[in-house]
């Protein structure tokens, strides 16, 4: 009885690991990314902000394997520190979805929100201002050197200046 009752544990435990590791991207050095099911775009920006960062959250394909290895490369390379310093980073499952409670207090479903804002394809990466509105939307996976440009813009604040993103990274070129 006692074997059994061990046995069963034993699974019990490996169950919830498995289910714990599925709700966030880690890498090799046990940072994460947690995933999101639902989120109140105001409320989360709000905690953001008082940790001094932006609000960043990547929607990614499931299904993608150059997604997955585009995330976990963003929380395995040496700037990751100084990414985290400036931004609260959070994933989202396309095939899982999520439930959000915009600024106004209008709750969409991910369908909803991912017409409105414009999120599209396999990855996107929005950004968000302190009040949780969308700021930036950007569709593509960024090579290290197009994700570091986009950083510094949203980190600049180049966005309340005017300035577009297409015209801004032309500057910089």
């Amino acid at each position: 009885m006692k074997i059994f009752i061990s046995i069963s544990l034993v699974i019990v435990l490996l169950n919830l690991t498995a289910c714990s590791s599925q709700l966030t991207s880690k890498n090799a050095n046990n940072k994460s990314i947690p995933t999101i099911t639902d989120i109140d775009l105001q409320y989360a920006s709000q905690k953001a902000r008082q940790k001094n960062k932006n609000l960043m959250i990547v929607y990614q394909n499931d299904n993608c394997s150059s997604c997955k290895q585009w995330l976990a490369n963003l929380i395995d390379k040496q700037q990751t520190d100084k990414i985290l310093q400036h931004f609260e980073i959070k994933s989202v499952s396309l095939q899982k979805g999520i439930d959000v409670i915009c600024p106004s207090g209008i709750e969409l479903d991910n369908e909803e929100f991912f017409e409105a804002k414009g999120i599209e394809g396999d990855l996107s990466i929005v950004f968000h201002n302190d009040i949780g509105e969308v700021i930036f939307t950007y569709n593509e996976q960024p090579n290290n050197a197009e994700l570091k440009k986009l950083l510094h813009y949203i980190k600049l604040k180049k966005y309340q200046e005017d300035i577009e993103y297409d015209d801004w990274h032309y500057q910089q070129s």
